[in-house]
């Protein structure tokens, strides 16, 4: 299961993924997780 959640206040946005980690692999899954957060991080700096 995934959902995007976004919000918006005078003229700071935020999005928040939600992941479940349902996949075969945990480890696979958890890679995956790590390599959009550092994508979103450094998009976002």
């Amino acid at each position: 299961m995934e959902k995007l959640l976004a919000a918006e206040k005078e003229k700071e946005k935020i999005a928040v993924e939600v992941k479940s980690f349902a996949g075969v692999s945990v480890v696979r899954d958890l890679e995956n997780a790590i390599g959009k957060y550092i994508l979103y991080y450094d998009i976002l700096e």
